[in-house]
């Protein structure tokens, strides 16, 4: 299912559930993530982190475990939106 949330749209993925986003427009998109229950903001520091150092992929697979996140992929590509 794609859900396509224009600027200030709301869009719901419950914990466990596969999920995605992309920014579809020509400048830079915005995101706002609200985590229940807290800890979401951990994985998200861990992820700049990792991303700011050159994107370490052992570093990135053992913050996804120490977080329980799981990558599934190939990552979304803008012709799948259509």
């Amino acid at each position: 299912e794609i859900t396509q949330a224009d600027r200030g749209g709301f869009a719901c993925a419950p914990r466990s559930v596969p999920h995605t986003f992309a920014s579809t427009g020509r400048a830079p998109g915005r995101l706002l993530n609200i985590g229940l229950p807290a800890g979401l903001e951990n994985y998200v520091r861990g992820l700049d982190r990792i991303v700011r150092e050159g994107g370490d992929e052992r570093a990135l697979d053992e913050l996804n475990a120490a977080s329980d996140v799981e990558m599934v992929g190939p990552p979304l590509s803008l012709s799948d939106i259509g």
